[in-house]
C-alpha cells in the first residue's frame, strides 16, 4: 500500500472492532524485502491497537525459510553468521515483541512446509519445533514450563512435539492408510447413499400411501353410484 494510507484509513471504528491481529514471518528477520514488510510495519500496528485499547494477537506465524534457513534464500543465508543461533534469529524476537506490546493470543504454525503439495518450494521450509533440538528445548523453557516472566496458556495440541518424526509425502510407499481410505472412500460413500436413497425411500412411501388411498376410497364411491342408478 502506498506510504500516503495511515491504517485508521482502513479502521471502521472502535465499535466495530474486537481485536487487532499481525502476521509475523520474515518481518523480524534482517533480510526482509520491502514488499514483505518490516518489523516496523507490525510495531505501527501494535502501537495503533495500544492507542485504541484493543487486544492483540499475532494470528499467524511461523520463521520463513525454516527453523535452519534450509529453504532461504542464499542471499538470506550469506547475510547472517553461520553460527547464528536459531532461537534468538526469530523466536527470540517474535517473544519480545509480545512482552513490549502486551499480545495477548499468538498462533505459531508449527508444519513441515516441504511435504505439503501446495506449499512445496514456496520458501516456508521445516518450522516443526521438534524438527531442531536446541529450539525444542528452549520452546519447553520459555513458552511451556511456566517458568517465564509471562505465562503462556495452551489451546489445541503440539502432536509430536519433542519427538523425532518422519513426515509422509506422496512419494512415500506408506501414504496412503487405513485412515485415508475410512476418510476419503468410506465416509464419503455412505454420504453419498444416504443423501440418494434416504430421498428416494421416502418420495416412494408417499407415493405409494397416495396409491393406496386411493385405491380404498374409490370403492366406496363406485359403490354409491351403481346404488343411484
Amino acid at each position: 500500500a502506498s506510504a500516503k494510507l495511515k491504517l485508521h484509513s482502513f479502521y471502521p471504528g472502535d465499535a466495530y472492532v474486537d481485536w487487532i491481529g499481525v502476521s509475523i514471518f520474515q518481518q523480524v528477520l534482517p533480510w526482509s524485502p520491502p514488499w514483505g514488510g518490516q518489523i516496523s510495519d507490525v510495531e505501527n500496528v501494535l502501537k495503533f491497537a495500544q492507542e485504541h485499547n484493543k487486544p492483540t494477537m499475532i494470528a499467524e506465524s511461523t520463521p520463513f525459510g525454516g527453523i535452519e534457513l534450509k529453504q532461504a534464500s542464499d542471499a538470506a543465508k550469506e547475510s547472517i553468521d553461520g553460527t547464528s543461533d536459531h532461537w534468538d534469529r526469530w523466536y527470540g524476537q517474535v517473544i519480545d515483541i509480545i512482552e513490549k506490546y502486551d499480545v495477548s493470543m499468538w498462533c505459531y504454525i508449527n508444519c513441515d512446509w516441504e511435504s505439503q503439495p501446495q506449499w512445496h518450494n514456496v520458501g516456508f521450509g521445516e518450522t516443526r519445533l521438534s524438527s531442531n533440538k536446541e529450539v525444542m528445548a528452549k520452546w519447553h523453557e520459555q513458552v511451556m514450563s511456566g517458568n517465564s516472566e509471562r505465562t503462556f496458556l495452551h489451546l489445541g495440541a503440539l502432536d509430536n512435539c519433542g519427538s523425532t518424526t518422519v513426515s509422509s509425502s506422496l512419494g512415500s510407499d506408506h501414504w496412503f492408510t487405513p485412515d485415508h481410505f475410512l476418510s476419503f472412500i468410506v465416509v464419503p460413500f455412505i454420504v453419498a447413499g444416504a443423501a440418494f436413497f434416504i430421498p428416494y425411500y421416502m418420495l416412494g412411501g408417499i407415493r405409494g400411501r397416495r396409491d393406496r388411498s386411493t385405491k380404498r376410497e374409490r370403492r366406496p364411491l363406485l359403490a354409491d353410484i351403481n346404488e343411484t342408478f
